[in-house]
C-alpha cells in the first residue's frame, strides 16, 4: 500500500472531522477545514488550488516529499514546513495468541487488568457529563499547552460526530469504580481497515493507555476473526508519540509526510529547506505571521 492508496483507503469525513473544534466547520463536500474566513486546513494539493484564491492561509496536512517539492518550487508564496509521519498496523490473527517475546509486555498488562474486578468497559458513558470531568482532569495532569487544543477536539468530536447514529463508528469507555479514565473511539472504513480516530487514557493509571488498546483491537478481532489493518494517524513529527505508536503493536508501515502552511498574500522565498534530498524554497514565518495563523 503505496502512500497514495493510503490516502484514498482511509481518508473519509471523521478523519477529517478529529481536527476540528467547536469553532470550526467542515467544507460541503466534508473534505477541508474552515477555521477563519481567511483560513482553510485541506488536506490533498487538489483542494490547496481549490482555495487557493479564497484564503490568506492554507494549511495543507500531510502532502509527500514529491508534492511538498513542488509546491516549493512552483508557489511564490511563504511556505513554513512541519515533518509529519503517519502509521498503519497491521493487525494479523496469529498476534493476538500473544506469544513470544514480542508480546511479553503486553501479555504483563493484559494480566493486571484482566484481575482488576473494578475495572468495567462500556460502549456508550454512563454519563455524557463525565466525558468533560475525565478531560478536565486529563488536562491538568500534562505540562504541554497544546493539550487544551487537543481536548476541545474531543469534546467537539464527541458532540457532532461519536454520540450521533453512525454504525461504523465503535466506541469503548473505562471506568475503575465509578470514574471513567479512559476511551477509545473507531471508525470502520471496511472490513479489514480502520481509522483509530480518538483515545485518551487516565496518565496516572500504570499501562491504561497499551491495555486499551489491546483491549479494542482484540474486540475487533474476536467479532471478525481476521487479519486487519489499523491506522493511527498523525504524529505530529514528535518522536514520543511516533514510538509509542509503533513499539506495542505489529507496524505495517510509517508513512513520512509533511504540513505545510501557505500564506497566500505574501511573495518571494528567503530560504532553502533540504529534506530527504529535496530542496524546497521556504521562509519561516516572523513572529508577526505566527500570530496570524494563532488568532485564526
Amino acid at each position: 500500500m503505496d502512500y497514495k492508496l493510503y490516502k484514498e483507503v482511509f481518508s473519509t469525513e471523521a478523519s477529517v472531522a478529529v481536527y476540528a473544534n467547536i469553532k470550526h466547520k467542515l467544507t460541503d463536500d466534508k473534505k477541508a477545514i474552515i477555521r477563519s474566513p481567511k483560513f482553510i486546513v485541506v488536506f490533498s494539493l487538489e483542494d490547496y488550488f481549490r482555495y487557493h484564491d479564497e484564503y490568506d492561509i492554507i494549511g495543507i496536512s500531510g502532502i509527500d516529499d514529491d508534492e511538498l517539492n513542488w509546491l516549493g518550487n512552483n508557489s511564490p508564496h511563504y511556505i513554513s514546513i512541519y515533518k509529519n509521519q503517519r502509521v498503519v498496523l497491521f493487525l494479523y490473527t496469529h498476534f493476538f495468541t500473544l506469544r513470544g517475546k514480542y508480546c511479553k509486555k503486553i501479555r504483563k498488562i493484559r494480566n493486571l487488568y484482566l484481575g482488576m474486578e473494578s475495572l468495567k468497559v462500556f460502549a456508550q458513558p454512563r454519563n455524557k457529563s463525565d466525558i468533560n470531568e475525565f478531560l478536565c482532569k486529563w488536562k491538568k495532569s500534562g505540562k504541554n499547552p497544546s493539550y487544551r487544543n487537543i481536548i476541545g477536539l474531543d469534546k467537539n468530536f464527541f458532540n457532532r460526530y461519536a454520540f450521533k447514529k453512525n454504525a461504523n463508528f465503535l466506541m469503548w469507555f473505562f471506568y475503575i469504580e465509578e470514574e471513567l479514565v479512559g476511551y477509545s473511539v473507531i471508525e470502520k472504513v471496511s472490513d479489514n481497515h480502520y481509522n483509530h480516530l480518538i483515545r485518551k487514557a487516565d496518565r496516572n493509571t500504570n499501562h491504561l493507555a497499551l491495555y486499551m488498546d489491546y483491549y479494542v483491537y482484540k474486540e475487533i478481532f474476536e467479532s471478525t476473526k481476521e487479519s486487519f489493518f489499523m491506522n493511527l494517524g498523525d504524529t505530529g513529527g514528535q518522536p514520543n508519540l511516533l514510538k509509542e505508536k509503533t513499539e506495542n503493536f505489529p507496524v505495517f508501515r510509517v508513512y513520512d509526510c509533511n504540513y505545510a502552511y501557505v500564506l497566500t498574500f505574501t511573495d518571494s522565498h528567503e530560504e532553502e529547506y533540504e529534506s530527504n534530498g529535496i530542496t524546497v524554497q521556504t521562509k519561516q514565518f516572523t513572529i508577526a505571521e505566527r500570530k496570524v495563523i494563532q488568532k485564526n
